[in-house]
């Protein structure tokens, strides 16, 4: 079962032909195909790349060329003498800065003079940067930003006013023009690379100088500092990072679900300005994905022209082979009439064809042999020889010569059977008569010993209950020992107790002379006071009276400690005479419970040997069980072996009949 399991999921020759010449064409077609389009986005990238950053180039160069014209500007008008004399008037001036302004196609211009006010429209604007940078001899311009005057976004292009008109003299002055207001945004709507396009130009801080949307402008968007706050513009500010740094580049970017790219570049002669050029990548990739599904139905083509040719030559092949490899499996499960597949190729499948036919053939005109031989021998004929021996050849001329040699064995194996059979008919007679004397002998032995089992399970009954006897007196002499255990332990408390009131007698004796001595102090203060009282007459009578009192009460004290003392001294005596007593009543039940202990540990000696023997005579009662076990089996081999002789001799008269049926030389 699992080889027929394994055998249908094994590929046939068709499918690995198609899966092999499927895989040398689809494989280099994919990769061919894969390189090409790859080659295809790289170009396009390229090409991209290059398109976008020469266009960023170009308006920045543009931007560069547009600032540097108002710079020519500003700086011929700081040269004009008449600007810059003091007795020119401020209308003459005027005229000549609207003038040049409407000239030029300006928005507007204003003279400052050389403390930053403008005189034309009356505003100080000292404190501007480009201002105060003009004023030192340099020709500058600002960032765009709402104007003061025209609240309009615009740029101011500032430059010096040179004394008397001459380029390098002294500043007496700055000239400011400011172009129209989307001049520069006008400039980023002319630039356009795709339909999505738009160009930007930031400053060294990234904010937006220049944009087709002008609120960006006014607003002074920063993507740098948008990103802080908002995750969606991280990857616009970090390609306006590289603007800031006046690097040119390219870069992509996603807004939303959006992939756009921008390519920049800084702007000629202008400090800090950077100009981008963003797009939509899907705007540049129309012609790539139109040479991609170019490749594709290329690679689609190839793939089924491949596959076509592929399956004709499988076809050719394979199905051939799978004819002849399924009639010889056939063969293998046991069918030989089926017929052979034909073959019309004039290729190895022919030969293939024809190989199968002959090896069908032959298995079958063998295997029908040998069913004939073994048939014939089944019905007892030993004398059958083949009738293909001309089938018999190669590696198949063994099967007739094993054929013959298993029908000469069998013949005198047979034979051999024949002649035994009378002898094992005569042996199995002797071996009946012995087994049954063998049997009445074992019947005897068992009985002998199924008496003496029984006088081992009295002797066992016995010496358990003398062990358990011994066991409970062991137990016994252990309870004694532990009450004289107990009664030790209570003479040391008695002992122990005794000494704490020897000691406590003691101390009072402590106390009692203490008391001796504040009676003996007493007395002589008595003495003292009588004494003074003596000499203070009769106004010391009434002192003397006490003191005498006091004396007597001193006296009487002393008198009760002497007593006192006699008495503790007598418990005294007593107390040791009980502790001598507890003493020698504890040594004695230490001798009494060192005897016990002896006695106790004999008895459980007794014990033991007791236990001893009843798991001996135990052993030995199991012992004469196996033995009875063994003579009882014995018995009962030797009758068993005596019907088995009386039907072993029965059996070889009936094998001697049934080997009399095949027909032997």
């Amino acid at each position: 079962m699992v080889k027929k399991i394994l055998e249908q999921r094994r590929l046939s020759i068709k499918s690995r032909i198609l899966s092999s010449v499927m895989m040398l064409v689809i494989i280099p077609l994919l990769a061919l195909g894969s390189i090409s389009m790859f080659l295809i986005y790289l170009s396009t990238i390229s090409t991209l790349k290059e398109t976008a950053t020469e266009a960023a180039n170009l308006a920045g160069e543009r931007v560069s060329w547009e600032l540097e014209s108002y710079e020519g500007i500003v700086g011929s008008m700081g040269m004009t003498a008449r600007l810059a004399r003091d007795d020119v008037s401020l209308e003459d001036k005027k005229s000549i800065v609207d003038e040049r302004v409407q000239y030029y196609g300006l928005s507007e211009g204003a003279l400052l003079d050389a403390s930053g006010f403008d005189i034309i429209n009356e505003i100080d604007a000292g404190d501007r940067p480009w201002v105060k940078k003009a004023l030192t001899g340099e020709t500058c311009i600002s960032d765009p930003i709402v104007s003061r005057t025209t609240g309009k976004v615009t740029v101011f292009i500032a430059g010096p006013l040179w004394e008397g008109g001459i380029s390098g003299t002294n500043v007496v002055g700055v000239i400011m023009l400011m172009p129209q207001e989307n001049f520069l945004n006008d400039i980023m709507n002319t630039v356009s690379i795709s339909k999505s396009s738009l160009t930007f130009m930031v400053n060294n801080a990234g904010t937006v100088v220049a944009h087709p949307d002008i609120e960006q402008v006014k607003n002074q968007y920063n993507a740098i500092e948008d990103a802080k706050t908002n995750r969606s513009a991280k990857g616009l500010a970090s390609i306006v990072q590289e603007m800031t740094d006046s690097k040119s580049g390219y870069g992509t970017y996603r807004q939303g679900l959006t992939s756009k790219f921008i390519a920049y570049a800084p702007v000629p002669e202008v400090e800090g300005w950077s100009i981008g050029i963003s797009s939509k990548t899907s705007d540049f990739m129309q012609s790539m994905y139109v040479g991609i599904i170019v490749v594709i139905v290329g690679l689609a083509i190839s793939i089924a022209l491949a596959a076509s040719i592929t399956v004709k030559l499988a076809k050719s092949v394979g199905e051939p082979i799978n004819l002849c490899a399924e009639r010889l499996n056939m063969l293998a499960q046991g069918d030989l009439g089926s017929p052979v597949p034909e073959i019309d190729s004039q290729d190895e499948t022919r030969i293939l064809a024809d190989s199968t036919q002959s090896i069908v053939n032959g298995m079958s005109d063998i295997i029908k042999d040998v069913q004939y031989v073994l048939e014939e021998m089944a019905q007892g004929n030993f004398m059958v020889s083949s009738q293909k021996r001309e089938s018999y050849i190669g590696d198949f001329s063994p099967i007739l010569v094993a054929q013959r040699e298993v029908r000469n064995q069998l013949r005198d194996t047979l034979k051999g059977i024949k002649v035994a059979s009378v002898d094992v008919a005569t042996g199995a007679d002797q071996m009946e008569k012995a087994s049954q004397s063998l049997a009445e002998g074992a019947t005897e032995q068992a009985g002998a010993i199924e008496e003496l089992l029984a006088t081992v399970e009295n002797v066992t009954v016995q010496v358990h209950k003398n062990a358990e006897d011994a066991i409970k007196a062991s137990e016994a002499a252990k309870e004694i020992g532990i009450r004289a255990q107990e009664s030790t332990e209570t003479m040391n408390e008695m002992t122990l107790a005794m000494s704490k009131i020897s000691e406590a007698s003691q101390q009072i004796g402590n106390i009692i002379a203490s008391i001796e001595e504040i009676a003996s102090q007493t007395n002589l203060l008595s003495l003292n006071a009588s004494i003074e009282a003596a000499r203070a007459g009769e106004a010391g009578r009434g002192f003397a009276v006490v003191a005498s009192e006091i004396g007597q009460l001193a006296n009487q004290s002393a008198q009760a400690v002497d007593q006192t003392r006699q008495l503790i001294e007598a418990s005294l005596n007593e107390v040791k005479s009980g502790s001598r007593i507890v003493e020698k009543t504890a040594v004695s039940l230490k001798t009494v419970i060192d005897g016990l202990e002896g006695i106790v540990g004999e008895i459980q000696d007794v014990a033991d040997s007791s236990e001893n023997q009843s798991q001996a005579i135990g052993e030995i009662n199991q012992g004469i069980e196996q033995i009875s076990d063994v003579v009882q089996l014995n018995s009962a081999t030797a009758q068993e072996s005596s019907a088995t002789s009386a039907e072993l001799a029965s059996q070889a008269i009936n094998l001697e009949g049934l080997v009399g049926r095949f027909r032997l030389e």
